[in-house]
């Protein structure tokens, strides 16, 4: 039986104010696994809300994957999984590799853009960069042969040389 987060806290809070109040080693012990095991649940925790793979990171939700069919595509600021809100705040690495997408609407919310999240998107126009992105990794545009304009903001830091070869 797979409980929800809410109820993996309060378990593990309420196990750790027993333990602690009357220091009994094996509910620590227990409470030390249980701790790695929702750290765990945590990290590899995918799941697909719409078009798009979601992975979590504390409150912040991260684009693993595109699943769409093309077109327009617009990525959420917010997503809402087993009752809980998230902010979309990165694009991860390849999310977009090789989508058939003419435009990206992304927005205020994310803060990072991934290797090559936008590699090979061949039919992609036009995107538009959050004033709030922080960073552009490697290759991030590599081969969107179509993509016309790429206005970056000011507050933008480059991994690398290669965010946008080939694209423009």
């Amino acid at each position: 039986m797979f409980l929800s987060k809410q109820k993996q806290l309060l378990a593990i809070r309420n196990l750790i104010a027993g333990a602690i109040s009357k220091w009994q080693p094996r509910k620590v012990t227990l409470l030390f696994v249980g701790l790695f095991f929702f750290c765990i649940s945590m990290i590899a925790q995918t799941t697909t809300i719409g078009d798009f793979e979601y992975t979590f990171s504390g409150p912040n939700a991260i684009v693993k994957k595109y699943n769409g069919g093309g077109g327009v595509c617009s990525v959420p600021s917010e997503i809402t999984y087993n009752g809980l809100e998230y902010t979309v705040t990165k694009i991860g690495n390849r999310a977009f590799a090789n989508a058939t997408v003419t435009e990206i609407k992304l927005p205020e919310t994310i803060e990072y853009i991934g290797v090559s999240s936008f590699t090979m998107c061949k039919s992609m126009t036009k995107i538009n960069l959050p004033h709030g992105l922080k960073e552009i990794s490697g290759s991030a545009f590599w081969g969107c042969y179509n993509l016309t304009q790429l206005i970056i903001p000011p507050s933008v830091n480059f991994a690398n040389d290669s965010s946008s070869a080939d694209c423009i």
